[in-house]
């Protein structure tokens, strides 16, 4: 910054053999505007201007471009001006008008300086890239000790966001032996992730998500998919510790898997009363077989503890109390520290519906109360051959995808009274109408519609599910029209339907209830009569057939 014509023209004249384009400010505003624009390299400030109001710009010029180099340019006669200069964060001082030699010398001194930076930054970033894949490596090397894939995910999750910044997380793995279908094992951020999928579906939702994939491989043999995105920037050993993570995985998963090869043999978990999870794949597939040549038809449940963190203890419990619940004749399997399997042979989706409410009453508070030990809250999923898969993979899919719904379900949250049953259905309504319409087909909706249409709506649902086979059917009836006798009218074929009718006196005249387990899912319907119209929720949905079950139950009592 300089206002005089000779000094401009020696800055021109020496910066033009050079390359070099110095532009020059007008005034002290001017000068802090291009300082902050530009971002220049060398600043030379004529600190005589303004009476000496050139000296307190160097200030403001270290606070608008602190990597700058800030020189000033001294009259004979204002060599104080100098010292106050060097005090206020000048690099150096030169007489005006400068040679230019000194111009240059100037710019020189400005380069070395950035390129010590860079170098210094260079180093610094890999001296800490070097100390964390030492941290790294220490810490992969212990993974090959873990025993399932599940713990070894959970590491890999917690290490991508603590050591390497990443925002989100997932980790897949095959569902089986030969498998295309892969399993969600552990996630971070990306609960959204579908729990089963194949390779293409995974690619797909990274894709839609912005997020990386990475193959965990071991030669050519596939050990998973990790996604993440989000991650720390180490410069160029970025990719190299990434790599250095997938590959120790890799490793790690190869180490569990032959681990669990070894033991194929075994038949019993070490750790509880249940079955391996190499046995139940061959007892699965054995039981596909035989269901495919004699037409029959099978269930499985999968169960999951809700707390990651769960003690051994506790999946050793809730072992006992599926093996006091379930029939000896089906096979409890143990797939991680925290995950069961459950294949119920010859039993279709009447029967797994049955199954699944014996466990969750098993293991619910209530449970406890009774002195049968904690309560264990789980996540529960079910799926029947062939209606929700033809293979072992398709099933695992659906019961966990049901296990997921489940657990979202806003009916998990609401309990009903039967003493006062009217102020159940109250409640029940606001909960569904504060949170709006339902994302999923299968989510719980509020309903309204006149008392005649109910013949309709009652009749379709119960022809829908007969179609799939035999069906159990709970209703209230009462005088008039109700849910009871609109169903039993719709009879046309009485072997395919169980009809179980509820006095719903007890319960209040105004309550309708319909609750319906087919083959293929559940159906319930819970409203009160007001006048010619009656306004409920229903849905698809277990967890509100439960519910409803539970409120016919006690009328039935």
């Amino acid at each position: 910054m300089t206002s005089d014509p000779a000094t401009v023209e020696v800055f021109r004249s020496s910066l033009r053999s050079h390359a070099e384009a110095p532009t020059f400010a007008d005034d002290l505003d001017d000068a802090l505007e291009r300082a902050q624009a530009e971002i220049p390299e060398v600043v030379f400030v004529d600190v005589s201007l303004g009476g000496g109001a050139g000296v307190a710009l160097i200030h403001h010029l270290k606070a608008a471009s602190r990597n700058a180099r800030v020189v000033a340019m001294v009259p004979p006669s204002g060599i104080e001006l100098g010292a106050q200069a060097l005090s206020l964060g000048a690099h150096a001082i030169v007489l005006a008008p400068p040679a230019g030699d000194e111009i240059l010398n100037a710019v020189g001194q400005a380069r070395l300086h950035r390129a010590e930076g860079e170098l210094r930054d260079r180093l610094e970033d890999e001296g800490r890239a070097s100390r964390l894949e030492c941290e790294l490596a220490r810490e992969l090397a212990s993974l090959g000790a873990s025993g399932t894939r599940r713990a070894i995910a959970d590491s890999v999750v917690r290490i991508l966001r603590e050591k390497l910044g990443a925002r989100v997380a997932a980790v897949f793995v095959p569902a089986s032996d030969r498998s295309r279908e892969m399993l969600r094992i552990s996630a971070a951020g990306l609960e959204q992730a579908p729990a089963v999928s194949d390779e293409l579906g995974i690619m797909a939702f990274a894709a839609e998500n912005k997020l990386e994939l990475a193959r965990m491989e071991l030669g050519s043999e596939p050990m998973g998919l990790l996604l993440h995105a989000g991650l720390e920037w180490h410069g160029s050993r970025r990719g190299p510790l990434v790599e250095l993570v997938v590959a120790q995985v890799a490793a790690a998963l190869a180490l569990v898997a032959a681990r669990e090869q070894a033991l194929r043999g075994a038949i019993k978990d070490p750790g509880s009363s249940a079955y391996t999870f190499a046995y139940f794949v061959d007892v699965a597939g054995r039981e596909i077989d035989k269901s495919r040549r004699h037409q029959r038809r099978f269930s499985l449940v999968t169960l999951a503890l809700d707390d990651p963190d769960s003690p051994d203890a506790l999946s050793v419990e809730l072992a006992e109390r599926v093996l006091s619940t379930v029939r000896a004749s089906d096979v409890l399997a143990r797939v991680d520290e925290r995950e069961f399997y459950i294949l119920l042979p010859e039993t279709g989706g009447v029967g797994a519906y049955t199954c699944r409410r014996r466990l969750l009453a098993k293991l619910a508070s209530r449970a406890a109360r009774r002195g049968e030990g904690v309560r264990l809250p789980v996540t529960l999923g079910t799926a029947t051959f062939p209606h929700d898969g033809a293979d072992l993979s398709a099933l695992l899919r659906r019961a966990k995808r049901r296990a997921d719904a489940g657990a979202k379900a806003r009916t998990r949250s609401v309990k009903l009274d039967p003493i006062r049953p009217g102020e159940s259905l109250d409640a029940l309504f606001w909960a569904v109408a504060e949170l709006g319409t339902h994302s999923e087909l299968d989510g719980p909706r509020l309903i309204e519609l006149p008392l005649m249409d109910l013949v309709g709506l009652a009749t379709t649902v119960v022809q829908e599910a007969t179609r799939g086979g035999t069906c159990l059917v709970v209703a209230t009836q009462g005088k008039g029209v109700s849910l009871g006798a609109i169903v039993r009218s719709a009879l046309q074929d009485p072997d395919r339907l169980e009809l179980r009718v509820v006095d719903n006196a007890r319960l209040g005249a105004e309550v309708e209830a319909l609750a319906v387990i087919a083959e293929h899912g559940t159906y319930a319907f819970l409203g009160r009569k007001e006048r010619t119209l009656v306004r409920a929720v229903h849905a698809s949905d277990p967890s509100l057939t439960d519910l409803v079950l539970e409120l016919l139950e006690y009328g039935a009592e």
